[in-house]
């Protein structure tokens, strides 16, 4: 007897569900059984610092930049896990010759939509830290470090082809408030500051492992 065509859809869509419902069943045992994850990937995106102060308005707009992230978590249930997560990317300036390196370090969590299955959506929230490092070939090699804190948002899927192994990909915003301090490069342009704010749009792409 032959299957017809919209049958036979429905027959493999039915199995790939079953199949996708096993496999969540298990990840959701060995996540019971080892509840640390660690994780090492890339980023990649844009970021911007800003001149706070509105009546002397200023923004230097990077190109897109590239870097490391790190991630540490452990699962506190089926649909929640407390993350640390590092990330660090290096790009060019709008200004001739100056380089900017961002850090950020957060502390926070990760929230899913589903509690099982091989591919789970998430929301991202968390609080840290941020250092930036504006650096300048010309002139001396000035180099001037600011620090401050920051707020990550973004969501993002977790997929899972195997029991152990992990991998997610994210987009996120952030936003970095600086301490009160001034930054001039005297050798590039006089009299104009960048502080006290950044924001950055990234994406994020890491390898995790359950131990």
């Amino acid at each position: 007897m032959k299957i017809g065509m919209p049958a036979r859809n429905l027959a493999i869509l039915i199995l790939f569900a079953m199949a996708a419902s096993t496999l969540g069943l298990e990840l959701e045992a060995v996540e019971r059984a080892h509840p640390w994850e660690l994780g090492f990937g890339v980023v990649g995106g844009w970021k911007h610092l800003e001149e706070a102060t509105p009546q002397d308005p200023f923004r230097v707009a990077e190109n897109a930049g590239f870097g490391f992230a790190l991630t540490g978590g452990r699962w506190l249930g089926t649909r929640v896990k407390l993350s640390f997560d590092v990330d660090g990317t290096l790009q060019d300036t709008n200004l001739q010759d100056v380089q900017v390196s961002f850090v950020t370090f957060t502390l926070g969590i990760r929230g899913y939509f589903l509690s099982r299955g091989p591919i789970r959506p998430y929301l991202r929230g968390s609080f840290g830290g941020a250092k930036s490092t504006l650096e300048s070939s010309a002139g001396g090699d000035e180099r001037v470090e600011l620090s401050g804190m920051a707020a990550v948002m973004g969501g993002g899927l977790h997929m899972a082809p195997s029991r152990r192994l992990r991998f997610d990909l994210e987009l996120s915003h952030s936003v970095v408030e600086y301490e009160d301090a001034a930054v001039v490069f005297e050798s590039i342009y006089i009299g104009t500051r960048i502080n006290k704010a950044a924001s950055a749009t990234r994406i994020r792409f890491c390898t995790l492992f359950l131990i």
